[in-house]
């Protein structure tokens, strides 16, 4: 199901569905869970708003019954504050007020605004804080003993990309690809993988998402489906996590008929622990129906495929078998490599190299995050990379998908999510 769609899966904001639906996503009513309190609420999301960062303590004081009038300045309230206020007209009593600090560009919008009630509405544009972005609303009406303030906020979250790169390796560079995004600046690429520094310490939810396999021209179906997982963290400030998007697995350059698995997507901490990482697809040929072995698995171990049960998956953190004679290329795991074809001819398919080896996807067009290659002779395909990698394929057939890990709290896991696709990772804080 699409996050915030249901209240079993509510989204942290409206940002975050963007995130992990696309930037087409609909203004609608969506399931939220703000605080992360298991209480979803259903919500309406202005899909065209934007913001990024927080506010501190103090940053906005808002005050109800100020009782002033145009005989009081501005400059004699608060020092250091930018004033918003609006008083009572026609009597004694009443008014509202913003005081915002000076650092934060924050304007009025008088155009939100109503004739007969005393509202203020300032909206904050961009904060120098983490992690809130934040349009605050304050009012007190004519014919109510009540005043409110409204938080309509955006938090931190950071998608991570393939970052235009296909193939068997991973990007060179970041570009401008996050210019303007809440990682920007945070993030370096070393040989293929994503490095982000943790901009502030607290609970972090990551929503990783494997590549598809490829499929054949003469296959009916797509390749095989890429996991997505999601768990909560406890990340600390200035920590490095490195971050490989699998990329989904191509058909071979010669042979159209031959597909390889997908890539594994892998969020790991410094010391090579991982966090939580989805499985790739498997590659199909020739095949006219899904099948569950081609997709990755939400377990540890990789699948076998279909139609080839002389193979198996990795376990263990390890790489997809092969037969080593006929099939294509084993899925990589995070710990090895997967098997490659043993044929006399430079047509069999390699396996994936495991997450510890690089992550680079096995020829022919592996996807990159460790997806096995597939023999284009005899058009067998390759498995799906992962925590351990899918099996090699056989004739008419397909790879198995790799195998997924997740060792955070809150997990909503769904084995077979990305149809058609690279990866991707998207990391939201929590608090």
């Amino acid at each position: 199901a699409p996050l915030g769609s249901i209240p079993e899966l509510p989204a942290r904001s409206c940002r975050e569905i963007t995130a992990s639906e696309g930037k087409n996503t609909a203004s609608n009513n969506y399931w939220l869970d703000p605080s992360g309190t298991g209480k979803a609420v259903l919500v309406y999301c202005d899909m065209n708003l934007e913001g990024k960062s927080s506010l501190r303590d103090n940053d906005v004081v808002c005050v109800c019954e100020t009782w002033l009038n145009n005989s009081v300045m501005d400059c004699e309230l608060l020092y250091g504050y930018s004033i918003y206020r609006r008083g009572r007209k026609g009597s004694v009593g009443g008014g509202v007020l913003f005081a915002i600090e000076t650092d934060l560009q924050a304007f009025r919008r008088f155009d939100l605004e109503k004739e007969n009630a005393e509202l203020i509405v300032v909206e904050i544009k961009t904060l120098n804080c983490f992690p809130l972005s934040c349009t605050l609303f304050i009012a007190r009406l004519y014919h109510n003993l009540y005043s409110f303030v409204y938080v309509l906020y955006e938090g931190f979250t950071a998608v991570f990309t393939n970052l235009g790169k296909s193939g068997t390796k991973g990007p060179d560079s970041v570009g401008s690809h996050y210019t303007g995004q809440d990682h920007d600046g945070q993030v370096t690429v070393s040989s293929g993988i994503q490095l982000w520094t943790v901009p502030h310490t607290g609970k972090y939810r990551i929503e990783t998402i494997g590549a598809s396999g490829g499929y054949g021209e003469d296959s009916v179906i797509n390749g095989g489906r890429g996991a997505r997982m999601i768990g909560n963290f406890m990340l600390t400030k200035d920590e490095n996590i490195s971050i490989l998007v699998g990329q989904k697995g191509e058909r071979s350059n010669s042979y159209k008929n031959a597909a390889s698995g997908g890539g594994g997507t892998f969020v790991v901490r410094e010391d090579n622990k991982p966090l939580i990482i989805a499985g790739g697809g498997g590659g199909v040929a020739k095949m006219t129906e899904q099948h569950s072995g081609c997709d990755a698995s939400i377990n540890t171990t990789g699948n076998a495929g279909y139609n080839s049960s002389f193979l198996s998956g990795g376990s263990n953190g390890n790489g997809g078998k092969t037969d080593k004679s006929h099939p294509g290329g084993g899925g990589g795991g995070f710990y090895s490599n997967g098997e490659d074809t043993k044929i006399p001819f430079g047509d069999g398919g390699r396996g994936g190299k495991g997450f510890l080896a690089g992550g680079e996807g096995g020829a022919h067009q592996g996807g990159f995050g460790g997806g096995g290659g597939s023999r284009f002779t005899g058009e067998i395909p390759g498995g799906g990379g992962g925590y351990s990698g899918g099996s090699g394929g056989a004739n008419i057939s397909c790879g198995g998908g790799g195998g997924s890990f997740n060792n955070g709290t809150n997990q909503q896991n769904e084995c077979c999510y990305n149809t058609v696709g690279h990866g991707k990772v998207i990391i939201t804080f929590l608090h």
